[in-house]
């Protein structure tokens, strides 16, 4: 017995140098703050023990039982309930033994919010969120409407994946197979506007989203970077695995952030104008990103990278060739820009998600014979991407 409470004394005694260690960044590291952690051993500690964890960390408790639907506001009984969830149970103890160590991950996201200031502000030029122009969601890919297309294209082989793959993402986790279904980058509440705050805080997330923004920072669903050898991501298909990395977490903070603060807005939505936000976007990732590796952050392998490359002037010319460019429909947007095996509707070996690519060579072809010098604040904007102009200045000629 007393060997049981000198445990839980020093176990309290560690959470307790935690809390107060949060709340000062260290040196050249933005710290994770610990959620999960802090969670995994509740039901060892004391009422007195949990209602200061509960008091220190009120406000990122209470959005946490929010977001994991479990109550609205954070007492022992809801923490109890969120501890005892199937996702939580599943993941826990993984994320504890695969993310015992995270400096170097927390000195990547110093690193990126220093350049995030220096580019961009605290988000004080940030647009705000408009419900106007939703992004698209996710849609199957057409069956076999663009082989037509297909011989302008280099075969470098048969395709690694297939659209008949893509499946509509569930809303929650799946753990009765030991799979975790799609992840999102992102989500966005209602209530979420562009601040100073960039927090972050590691939990265990009960749905598809890894990166949630919250009024105070962001949750990092840690299960979803477990690492491409963990078990539950077995069944799981190749262009979702190879974002299951630990090192694909800053990447994933970063387009997210960049994407909350900075919406797609547009009054005439195009096919041109959305890449070209898209690739605006991914611009910004490269620029903050710390050795960023354009592979990784589009979550491509070095194969597709290499075909994209390949590949680039043939299917610009079946854009083209299709009326693509202009086009508004939601379906041709999605297929382009949404992450899916193959991005088929310009090939079958298309790396999914190819218009952010293509986005991205358009800008950089801009910024090279434009003349014109925009401040990343000033391309994120809807003048920009919007611009009817911009096309032309470019003089893209892949």
């Amino acid at each position: 017995m007393r060997l049981k409470t000198t445990y839980i004394s020093i176990l309290f005694l560690a959470i307790t140098l935690c809390l107060s260690s949060c709340k000062k960044e260290p040196e050249g590291k933005d710290e994770i703050i610990r959620l999960d952690t802090m969670l995994m051993d509740w039901n060892k500690l004391t009422s007195d023990q949990q209602k200061q964890i509960i008091n220190e960390y009120n406000q990122e408790l209470t959005a946490l039982m929010q977001f994991a639907k479990i109550s609205d506001q954070a007492d022992a009984a809801s923490i109890y309930a969120y501890i005892n969830t199937p996702q939580f149970v599943r993941f826990g103890t993984d994320i504890q033994e695969r993310f015992n160590s995270q400096d170097s991950i927390e000195r990547v996201i110093y690193q990126i919010n220093e350049k995030y200031s220096q580019l961009l502000g605290d988000g004080e030029n940030a647009q705000p969120q408009s419900d106007s122009h939703p992004q698209p969601e996710p849609q199957q890919d057409g069956a076999n409407d663009d082989q037509d297309l297909e011989n302008d294209i280099t075969d470098t082989g048969d395709a690694d994946q297939s659209d008949t793959a893509t499946e509509e993402a569930s809303e929650e986790i799946s753990v009765e197979e030991g799979s975790v279904e799609e992840s999102n980058s992102y989500i966005t509440p209602q209530d979420s506007n562009p601040n100073s705050n960039a927090r972050l805080y590691g939990i265990v997330s009960p749905y598809n989203q890894s990166v949630i923004k919250t009024p105070f920072g962001y949750f990092i669903g840690l299960n979803h970077y477990l690492g491409l050898d963990y078990p539950a991501y077995a069944g799981m298909p190749d262009y979702l695995k190879i974002r299951k990395q630990p090192g694909q977490l800053p990447y994933d903070y970063l387009e997210a952030r960049l994407k909350i603060e900075y919406p797609y807005q547009s009054t005439d939505p195009t096919l041109l104008s959305r890449i070209i936000y898209e690739g605006v976007i991914l611009y910004g990732v490269m620029e903050m990103m710390p050795h960023a590796d354009l592979a990784v952050a589009l979550g491509w392998t070095s194969q597709q990278m290499k075909w994209a490359r390949e590949n680039e002037a043939n299917a610009w010319h079946a854009m083209a060739g299709r009326d693509m460019i202009y086009d508004t429909s939601e379906s041709v947007v999605s297929q382009m820009i949404e992450p899916r095996p193959a991005t088929t509707i310009l090939h079958q070996d298309a790396p999914g998600g190819y218009g952010a690519f293509m986005g991205y060579q358009i800008l950089k072809s801009y910024l090279k014979n434009s003349g014109e010098h925009p401040t990343l604040a000033q391309m994120l904007s809807p003048e920009f991407y919007n611009s009817p102009n911009l096309l032309q200045k470019a003089l893209y000629k892949p």
